[in-house]
């Protein structure tokens, strides 16, 4: 078993990276509101207590 670096995994996909979403493996996801969703989340959280 080994890891892939992400250029290698890139390459074996076969796809440039304008056509993959890596945010699974990456955590940064292409979208304006991701960053706020630990914030909503937590709001959540707190008005249902």
């Amino acid at each position: 078993l080994r890891y892939q670096t992400m250029s290698n995994l890139k390459k074996s996909i076969g796809k440039n990276e304008n056509q993959l979403c890596l945010a699974c493996l990456t955590g940064e996801y292409p979208l304006k509101f991701a960053n706020a969703l630990p914030e909503i989340g937590a709001s959540i959280s707190e008005s249902r207590k």
